[in-house]
């Protein structure tokens, strides 16, 4: 007996055990998971994929979706974005019964190829005449808005009566007077239309002569006649010039000059040659007489800039249509106070058909200053003349200081500075087409050096003409009074001095050039 009641012991201890540990796995919780189909996938930006979620550990098997970039349904249909490089992104399955279980799939999202969407044409408007040309550009754009390059283009004309196009080129040509609509196409892509307008050609404007530039030859002059300048209105490209009966082809043509080379051949004997420009389809313009002559000629110059001779002297060379050349110190332009002219005065008397010289920065003795100051006094001079819109051709040296020959240090920086041609300021003397062109001589007419009277300019003047030679006449003030002594400023001269010179030359025929015409006409150039 004993034994039975410790077998039924040990049979109620096992069944206890076994109760529990069923008891235990009865109450133990289910362990819900989530996994998305597929893991990984790579797709062109716009394409889509089926994602397909599993849960297990319950009975709600629903998730929701969402995504990093792009979209994706609640039935886990993705469509990845538009990218313009390749790009990850990730789509998430989320358990509904637990949250907190979830499973995502890495997705790589490549930028498609690129494919011709727009085509942009320029100019997007354009007005041409008949017989003119309008170059058309196209430019390829893909779907990314980036510009496509080895895209072949055909252009159009909606109008090839009125304009035609290359094709391949997009050069348009004015047929006829109205309105043509230009595009370009590659493929199945075409641009928006440009209107192109074309019109009739306008008349050229009438041309209007101002000036000779010389107006004189000389006689059996030395070699040909490089530099006839027409001064004037009106000109435009394909103008040619009417020498008499010779017509010639401009060397150059702007607006506002024409300049040619006459053959030397037409200055055999004395004659006065009509002169007129001719516009493409027009007829000649009114002529102007060129002088061939055997007499000397002379120059009018005023030295210093000074107001006086603007105010007092060149309005009565004005009057008789006569020009001078106006040697101007660049320091001192714009020193009303002691005397000299201004910008906007400089400009006036320019623009009236004036010459502007060089006359140095200072005005100092050219042989006494250093290397770079002498370089700055002449091509220094030079260039603020020129940033002013001037180009002169000729430079005076100051107290007639040029090195004392013409071999000198002087001598070789005024050349270095451009100009054609120098002049001196008191030796005196007279030019021709044998003279040094840096060492021109001058007549000065001042108080000073009791040159100040019209018989002594007008006998300088005789001599000239009569032995064909050229002589130019140096003035610096005009009607200027020194304020100490009362009588005249030494290096003034009487305006009715000027007069009486004036007078001279236009009674007795006196041919008149500026200082660059006469190198011209002599047939010098210090950079020859």
């Amino acid at each position: 007996m004993p034994d039975s009641e410790e077998t039924v012991k040990r049979i109620a201890s096992l069944l206890g055990l076994i109760l529990c540990s069923v008891l235990a796995f009865a109450v133990k919780p289910t362990r819900i998971t989530v996994a998305i189909s597929p893991a990984t996938a790579t797709l062109y930006s716009g394409a889509t994929k089926q994602f397909t979620a599993t849960v297990r550990g319950t009975i709600n098997t629903a998730v929701t979706w969402s995504t990093t970039a792009g979209t994706v349904t609640s039935g886990g249909l993705y469509t990845a974005p538009v990218v313009a490089a390749t790009t990850t992104t990730y789509v998430t399955a989320t358990s509904v019964a637990d949250t907190t279980k979830k499973a995502t799939a890495a997705i790589t999202v490549n930028r498609l190829p690129p494919t011709l969407r727009q085509i942009a044409l320029s100019p997007s408007s354009a007005s041409i005449n008949v017989g003119s040309t309008q170059q058309f550009a196209a430019t390829a754009y893909d779907q990314y808005g980036h510009t496509m390059t080895g895209v072949a283009f055909t252009f159009l004309s909606s109008n090839y009566s009125v304009a035609m196009i290359a094709s391949a080129s997009g050069l348009a040509t004015g047929e006829a007077v109205g309105t043509a609509y230009i595009s370009a196409y590659s493929g199945s892509v075409t641009s928006k239309t440009a209107p192109l307008t074309v019109s009739a050609v306008a008349p050229p404007p009438p041309i209007t002569l101002a000036r000779l530039s010389p107006n004189i030859g000389l006689v059996g002059m030395n070699g040909d006649y490089k530099s006839l300048t027409i001064v004037g209105t009106g000109f435009i490209s394909g103008a040619v010039v009417n020498f008499g009966s010779d017509v010639l082809t401009p060397t150059a043509v702007t607006p506002t000059a024409v300049t040619v080379t006459v053959p030397v051949a037409d200055f055999s004997t004395v004659r006065t040659v009509s002169v007129s420009v001719t516009n493409p389809g027009t007829s000649p313009s009114a002529s102007l007489p060129f002088y061939i002559t055997d007499q000397g000629f002379v120059s009018l110059t005023f030295d210093d800039g000074y107001y006086s001779a603007y105010s007092k002297g060149l309005p009565i060379l004005d009057a008789a249509g006569i020009k001078s050349t106006f040697y101007t110190i660049t320091t001192l332009v714009g020193d009303t106070i002691d005397g000299y002219v201004t910008q906007s005065q400089l400009q006036a008397l320019y623009k009236n058909g004036h010459e502007i010289g060089n006359h140095t920065r200072t005005h100092p003795f050219l042989s006494t200053v250093s290397p770079t100051q002498l370089t700055s006094e002449t091509s220094g001079a030079q260039q603020d003349l020129q940033g002013w819109g001037y180009n002169p051709t000729t430079l005076a040296y100051p107290y007639d200081d040029y090195g004392g020959s013409s071999t000198s240090a002087v001598v070789a920086a005024v050349k270095a500075s451009g100009v054609r041609g120098a002049r001196d300021s008191d030796y005196g003397g007279y030019n021709n087409s044998t003279t040094f062109p840096l060492l021109l001589d001058s007549m000065p007419s001042e108080y000073d050096l009791s040159t100040d009277n019209v018989a002594t300019v007008t006998g300088w003047i005789q001599q000239a003409v009569a032995s064909k030679m050229w002589v130019i006449i140096l003035w610096h003030r005009v009607d200027e009074i020194d304020p100490n002594t009362g009588a005249p400023n030494p290096i003034s001269v009487s305006s009715a001095v000027i007069q009486g010179v004036v007078n001279y030359i236009v009674q007795n025929g006196v041919h008149v050039v500026t200082d660059s015409e006469g190198l011209v006409v002599e047939n010098l150039n210090a950079q020859q």
